[in-house]
């Protein structure tokens, strides 16, 4: 008896000094000053701060100090924050940070590549630490039954489309083993933000209009890349009287891209028309992202984005609060539209002419091609890597993102054959459910972000890049939880969710 109680007595100032510094970093949390800090955190303006930190890096090159600064930031959140609402923001503004001269699809001297650099080990110790003091957040704040116990709508379905991506290839002669690596890498992008910030964003406290917000920042700040990257090639892009959509591009994606996660925003813009006092300025902030697609040159978010503002502006019409000036503004830009068109027809027609006549000889190819491996291996398709590679896959060495069939339905067809189809339009239905079923006016605009990458993934590879990935996967955390945020109250409907 007294041998164990010596050892309990050992063992005892060990977890006793852990509990202390639990308490301890409790008790701060509490105070007046570490309060201010985490309001700040969630604030609109920790948007605006990583609106200009993600241009900061783009414009200038500056992505070791942004992301250093960023990661401290997390890694301040994980500690003292009071949730980790901060993980969307971060997500998607760090997507949106590296400048051209480090992008790994056309520089093989990047420093996101291993001996290049400390950029990727520095993000890899950064993200390690993270997650060694977030499994010590979870285990202390609730513990990880909690965590895991959520409810969380999409669990099920995304489980089955992580699954049915493995699968993708078997017994295809030609199966590339990298299909597993990609399935993961994929499956992580779309599944684990949205697992996380479900169970650990205290969403009562989030005011409904912050995914507007977030939406109308990160829009906007692609816009002023997009500015820059027109001034920096003007030579390039600006010929024959038309644009080269060739060198429309920064260090994170091409023209198509720029264009994806403007469109992605957009409506967050159109809801603060609708909600907000001189609702007008944001009507017009959206607009302008819609002409910044435009001059991106990107077909599919042209196209998708002209459907988009559509319902947006139904959407914003049918608000009584600020009509009359949101009226204002869509008569003066159908004005300016009509006279534009008379007065330029011939050129806007050459325009029009040149933008879809390129590259849909090749697209319909690729279409073909993925019809064709689904029909000779049906029931597990031929893998992601079977599919013809673009020459963009080969430049920079940055070959471990297979070349897609540009759209969404062919690309699960020939990847994961049947099976992959099945558990896609699975998680179709749910999301479709989650959208209609008890909508709300905050849902409604997410719905409308999430409808974007959607209709573009159509005619486009978006979802299958992983940045957007992160985009969607938060989205659908925030669309989840609406009912449940500041003035996000669902509207009751006769079905339940």
């Amino acid at each position: 008896m007294e041998t164990k109680e010596t050892s309990g007595q050992e063992k005892a100032p060990a977890g006793g000094r852990f509990a202390a510094l639990v308490r301890a970093v409790e008790n701060l949390r509490q105070s007046a000053v570490i309060g201010k800090i985490n309001r700040f955190l969630d604030s609109r303006s920790m948007l605006a701060v990583f609106a200009v930190l993600a241009l900061l890096s783009n414009l200038l090159g500056w992505e070791i100090a942004v992301y250093s600064v960023t990661f401290l930031l997390a890694l301040y959140a994980v500690v003292f924050g009071r949730d980790m609402l901060i993980l969307a923001p971060i997500a998607a503004f760090m997507y949106i940070t590296p400048s051209a001269e480090n992008n790994p699809f056309i520089n093989s001297d990047s420093f996101f590549f291993p001996g290049k650099g400390p950029g990727l080990w520095l993000a890899v110790g950064f993200i390690s630490f993270f997650l060694i003091l977030f499994c010590l957040r979870v285990g202390t704040d609730g513990g990880f039954a909690r965590f895991f116990g959520v409810r969380r709508r999409f669990l099920l379905s995304f489980l089955l489309l992580g699954g049915a991506l493995l699968t993708g290839g078997i017994g295809y002669a030609g199966y590339d083993w990298r299909n597993l690596y990609y399935a993961v890498l994929f499956f992580l992008a779309v599944f684990l933000l949205y697992f996380i910030l479900i169970a650990t964003v205290r969403w009562e406290e989030v005011p409904g209009d912050y995914f507007a917000w977030l939406g109308l920042f990160l829009s906007l700040t692609v816009v002023v890349q997009l500015c820059n990257v027109f001034v920096i090639h003007a030579d390039n892009i600006f010929r024959d009287g038309g644009i080269v959509c060739n060198y429309i591009y920064t260090g994170w994606g091409a023209y198509t891209s720029m264009s994806v996660v403007m469109l992605f925003g957009m409506p967050g813009a159109f809801f603060l028309a609708a909600t907000k006092k001189h609702g007008f300025v944001f009507n017009i902030s959206g607009s302008l992202v819609y002409l910044a697609i435009v001059a991106s040159q990107g077909r599919g978010s042209m196209l998708m984005g002209a459907v988009l503002y559509v319902f947006c502006a139904i959407a914003v019409l049918r608000k009584k609060q600020n009509r009359r000036g949101n009226l204002i503004v869509y008569g003066v830009i159908l004005l300016a539209v009509i006279a534009v068109a008379v007065l330029f027809r011939e050129k806007i027609f050459e325009l029009i002419s040149s933008l879809f006549e390129r590259g849909d000889s090749s697209r319909l190819k690729l279409f073909r091609d993925g019809l064709l491996r689904f029909r000779n291996h049906p029931v597990f398709g031929e893998g992601f890597y079977a599919c013809p590679t673009d020459d963009w896959n080969n430049l920079g060495g940055a070959t471990f993102i297979p070349a897609f069939w540009h759209n969404t339905i062919i690309q699960m067809l020939a990847g994961c054959g049947v099976i992959g189809l099945a558990a896609y339009l699975f998680h179709r239905w749910q999301t479709v459910r989650l959208f209609f079923l008890q909508p709300s006016y905050e849902k409604t605009f997410i719905g409308f972000s999430v409808l974007a990458v959607l209709l573009t993934c159509l005619l486009d590879c978006h979802l299958f890049n992983i940045g957007v990935t992160l985009l969607y996967s938060a989205a659908l955390a925030f669309a989840e939880k609406t009912g449940e945020m500041k003035g996000g109250k669902a509207v009751s409907l006769p079905m339940k969710a």
